[in-house]
């Protein structure tokens, strides 16, 4: 996707309230990152998420997504390799 006049990958996920706290997140976040070194690496990785969401923030956080506010809009932005 377009973002900011730079072509991205938008790290995106949703689960069912059932499931959330079991890492799932984590791990699909994980997982997600290692695949974009490997066949995108040119791209950088950014999270959206609300600024509510502290869940999604961790995750982030946990990651090694670093905290980008000169990036924020309506959400809060996280990068690698921006």
């Amino acid at each position: 996707m377009t973002w900011r006049e730079r072509e991205i990958l938008n790290v995106y996920y949703r689960f069912s309230p059932s499931v959330w706290g079991n890492s799932y997140a984590s791990e699909v976040v994980r997982t997600a990152i290692k695949l974009a070194q490997r066949w995108l690496p040119d791209f950088p990785l950014v999270v959206r998420t609300r600024p509510a969401n502290a869940a999604a923030r961790r995750v982030a956080e946990k990651s090694g997504f670093e905290r980008r506010p000169d990036l924020d809009c309506e959400f809060v932005i996280y990068s690698l390799d921006w």
